[in-house]
């Protein structure tokens, strides 16, 4: 299960912070390395056999509004709602997102079929660009993907919502609600650029003796004044990946 507070964390999340300049003529380099990063991205997912479920929504929202729906961004103090692809950050001269794709998985045939639709992980990936007067901030983003101050303050919000959530289940005839468990496990220095991080969020819902598990892995690294995220997500734990995350994270890095 997929619910739109927890894509919209996956979405939210996958985001990267490039280099650039304030000026206006910087702001529009900025703005052409961020796009030409991610149109490279778009058309390596499709190369390999990923399928585009549309570009993330970019339309600016309050952060009112944003964190209305997502209240896990509180998790990171003044990024927060700054961080939803719809939000804005201080000092901003780009943004730029992915589509949102889905692999295929190790062992299936990718189709071109119309009705073919891909049964392997979602990945997606952004680019935002500060100007320098604001590029020291980046450090403070980079340490709370890495904290485990933030994976327990991030675990804690996307269980009140998971628990909410069981609980508006009809439970009339006297069937059990479904029961949520969530898990946020913060991972070491990737090596990857100047400093980087790693966290994994889990979900396993249990309902009427079914068990389903999602998890979603998010890889940043900062390089310079650039922090590149890429986001992987998956129902399958098991199964054997198309793509090595810390190899597009790299790439990423190079391309900003």
């Amino acid at each position: 299960m997929k619910t739109r507070a927890f894509m919209m964390f996956a979405a939210t999340i996958a985001v990267a912070v490039g280099g650039g300049g304030a000026a206006s003529a910087g702001a529009d380099d900025d703005q052409a390395v961020a796009d030409a990063a991610i149109a490279a991205f778009n058309e390596d997912m499709l190369g390999v056999g990923a399928v585009s479920n549309g570009p993330q929504d970019t339309t600016e929202a309050t952060p009112e509004e944003i964190a209305a729906e997502s209240p896990e961004l509180k998790c990171f103090g003044d990024f927060g709602t700054g961080l939803d692809a719809r939000g804005r950050l201080e000092g901003e001269t780009a943004r730029s997102f992915s589509d949102n794709f889905t692999l295929p998985t190790a062992d299936e045939v990718p189709s071109t079929d119309p009705g073919y639709y891909p049964g392997g992980e979602d990945v997606s990936a952004g680019i935002v660009t500060l100007d320098e007067d604001h590029q020291d901030s980046l450090d403070e983003l980079i340490d709370s993907a890495g904290s485990e101050e933030v994976a327990e303050c991030i675990e804690a919000a996307f269980q009140s919502f998971f628990d909410a959530a069981g609980a508006s289940v009809d439970t009339a005839g006297g069937s059990v609600p479904p029961s949520f468990e969530v898990d946020v496990a913060v991972g070491p220095d990737l090596g990857i650029g100047d400093t980087s991080a790693q966290f994994t969020l889990s979900l396993e819902k249990s309902y009427q003796g079914t068990v389903l598990g999602f998890v979603i892995s998010f890889y940043a690294a900062r390089v310079d004044r650039s922090i590149v995220i890429f986001t992987v997500s998956s129902s399958d734990s098991e199964a054997e990946s198309l793509i090595d995350p810390l190899e597009v994270l790299g790439a990423l890095v190079e391309s900003v």
